[in-house]
């Protein structure tokens, strides 16, 4: 597994990113930490190459443990903390066809409907459910929803590469009236990709809806 950690400012300006193919990631401000950056505890990220944990450590006592999904953001201070998981040790992947979040082949098929008005042409990942689909097509599977990072400044760039030109994606996050999921995007393909969750939040679904 490829732990993909990432800091942003206020103004969500990239100030370190990095990855590591250890079992164990240190975060902290002292520089023996693996990613050391002033203002952020001492974070522990330990994967057993299926799954992982954060470990918040504490001067006293036992840490706060809490298993991390795919993409993970913590509000620190003044900061943002990213923390991506990569499922794959080929990762972050950098083949064109191939899923953007676990490096798997992606499979097209149609769905939404029969008629060419309606339906639409996904790519989906039989390993870990991730859907590659046009922009356009976004609001067929998710139901109606705003970009509330339409109109900043800056773009976030990350780690995963599009299936499609191969260039780094951006942030972006999708709003609807049930709530917000951070995606990741390739303005230049317009192509976005989400994960099973995400449609689930943007609906207000529950996992069993």
């Amino acid at each position: 597994m490829r732990i993909h950690v990432l800091v942003n400012d206020r103004a969500q300006r990239t100030l370190r990113e990095e990855s590591f193919d250890s079992p164990v990631v240190s975060i902290g401000t002292h520089d023996w930490n693996m990613f050391a950056f002033a203002g952020l505890p001492r974070i522990d990220v330990v994967h057993d190459g299926y799954y992982a944990v954060m470990r918040l450590l504490k001067e006293l006592g036992a840490p706060d443990e809490r298993r991390l999904a795919r993409r993970n953001r913590f509000a620190v201070g003044d900061f943002t903390l990213h923390i991506d998981l990569y499922p794959h040790p080929d990762a972050v992947p950098k083949a064109r066809g191939v899923c953007p979040a676990c490096g798997d082949a992606l499979v097209e098929h149609q769905a939404g409907g029969a008629y060419r008005s309606i339906a639409r042409t996904e790519r989906r990942c039989a390993t870990c459910e991730s859907v590659v689909l046009s922009l356009r097509d976004a609001a067929g599977m998710v139901g109606k929803f705003a970009d509330r990072s339409a109109h900043e400044w800056v773009e976030v760039t990350v780690a995963s590469r599009c299936p499609q030109c191969l260039e780094s994606m951006t942030r972006a996050t999708y709003a609807s009236g049930h709530g917000e999921v951070l995606v990741e995007r390739c303005l230049g393909c317009e192509l976005v990709v989400f994960q099973p969750e995400d449609e689930r939040r943007l609906r207000g679904r529950t996992h069993g809806g």
